[in-house]
Order: C-alpha cells, then structure tokens, then sequence
C-alpha cells in the first residue's frame, strides 16, 4: 500500500489499508499515522474513525480510542461491531456496566457476530461472573464453528 499511498497521497481508502497493514505488523505508531490521515481526508467515514479506535486501543489510549468509536457510532449506529469495539475500550477502562450494556446492543444488532459474544464473555468474567461468561464462551465457539463451515 505504501506505492499506492505515493501514487495517489489524497486517497483515504489507502491510508487505511496501509494503517491497518502496519497495525497488523506491530508498528502502531506508524499505523496511527495514516489513521489519521484517513480521518482528516474523510472525517466522515465510521470505519476510518474505527481503524483509529483499533490502533489507539492497542496502543492502551483506551479514553482516545473510546471517543473514535463514539464518532464510528455516531455516523453508523447499526454496526455490531462498532458497538463491540466501543464495549471493549468501556471495559478497558473499568467501565464494565457500560460496557456489558454496549456489548449486548452489538449483539442485539447483529447476534451472529461470534466476536461479540467473546467480549461479553471477557466482560462478564471481569464482573466475577464466571458461569454466565462460559455460556457466552461455548456460543461464541459454536457461532465461530458454523462460520467455518459455512
């Protein structure tokens, strides 16, 4: 992405894919970089202000990762997995009702989405509600099973 990015500097799409491509490798910082430069070329996208939530939650900047989901939200409310992102930085900072109650509107909005019921899971464990997470956990791997074998 990075001849891409040099071919066309403007194109947001880009600056995302090479974002997310050095998230993956580990250079978060590098990442943010063209996160925010996805951002600031299309304030207006939920999914490069959720790129920009990823990095900046990796990076442990849970209160900035949180406010880039809360934007992600704003523009596109009916993401699963916006709602998800934003229950996990809630649960990072200790937020945990909130965070359950953000965990399960994603699982409201899409109940299919196997990552979701692994957050609730690690979130209800957080509560030192172990039975109740199990059962979330033996979902998740059920839903995860049927997506392999889809």
């Amino acid at each position: 992405f990075t001849k891409a990015v040099r071919l066309d500097p403007g194109n947001a799409e880009y600056h995302d894919s090479r974002g997310v491509t050095l998230h993956y490798m580990g250079r978060h910082e590098e990442a943010l970089a063209e996160d925010d430069e996805a951002v600031r070329l299309e304030p207006g996208s939920a999914r490069y202000h959720h790129s920009r939530g990823v990095t900046l939650n990796y990076m442990g900047r849970h209160e900035e990762a949180l406010a880039e989901y809360d934007e992600a939200v704003r523009l596109e409310p009916g993401s699963a997995e916006y709602h998800r992102s934003r229950g996990v930085s809630l649960r990072e900072l200790g937020r945990l009702e909130e965070a359950l109650s953000e965990i399960d509107l994603a699982i409201q909005i899409d109940p299919e989405l196997a990552i979701s019921h692994s957050s609730r899971a690690l979130t209800l464990r957080a509560m030192g509600r172990e039975e109740e997470a199990q059962v979330e956990e033996a979902l998740e791997a059920s839903l995860s099973r049927n997506d392999t074998n889809a």
